[in-house]
């Protein structure tokens, strides 16, 4: 049994309409008989469930790696700090590193680094999941909370539900975030086809 089609629909930047047209391309796939799953990959500002006018349920959160230090353990030698690629511990002479949780991507770099076992896994909360529903559609979408600047993570743990729930459709439709960053490049690697929405201006 072949795989059914991923269409990514795209843009350059926000307010050309993107969203518009994936939600429409869902629903005249409905219209044709088609079981659809539309991915609202756009967690920054996710709002395809506006344009469907229906309420979402939370699926689940979504979280990351966040270390925390156990003082009792922890000898001060400032390795874990030398070692995180986002400067995400600091650390003064004699004291035990401190979490800046905000610049903190989860790379757990920090914790294999350690060679007295004073990196303690906790995890922090990036943001959530949820779906709704509506016609012969289904819909999935990925929520940042606010003050994380992390979209790229949500994006995956949309994108690895959605790939699990693939073969239960006939086709997908994914709403990605604008622009070019990763978060959108996450979006496209897994499409069979993208819609690319422009406005016949320099910026468009």
């Amino acid at each position: 049994m072949s795989k059914p089609p991923i269409v990514a629909v795209t843009g350059g930047k926000g307010g050309v309409g993107k969203t518009t047209v994936a939600v429409g391309l869902a629903l005249a796939f409905v219209r044709r008989g088609l079981s659809v799953l539309l991915v609202d990959a756009d967690v920054d500002n996710p709002n395809c469930h506006e344009l469907l006018g229906v309420s979402v349920e939370k699926l689940a959160d979504v979280t990351s790696f966040l270390p925390a230090i156990d003082e009792s353990r922890c000898t001060g030698c400032g390795i874990c700090v030398g070692i995180c690629p986002d400067f995400a511990l600091l650390i003064k002479p004699g004291e035990a590193p401190k979490v800046v949780e905000s610049r903190c991507s989860g790379c757990m770099a920090c914790s294999f680094a350690c060679q007295v076992g004073a990196i303690i896994r906790s995890t922090k909360v990036l943001g959530e999941l949820f779906t709704a529903a509506r016609y012969n559609l289904r819909l999935i979408g990925g929520k940042l909370k606010p003050g994380e600047a992390r979209s790229p993570l949500v994006v995956d743990a949309l994108l690895k539900r959605a790939m699990a729930e693939r073969g239960d459709y006939d086709v997908l439709v994914i709403d990605s975030a604008p622009g070019l960053g990763n978060a959108v490049v996450r979006a496209l690697r897994v499409a069979d086809l993208a819609v690319v929405v422009t406005k016949p201006t320099p910026l468009g």
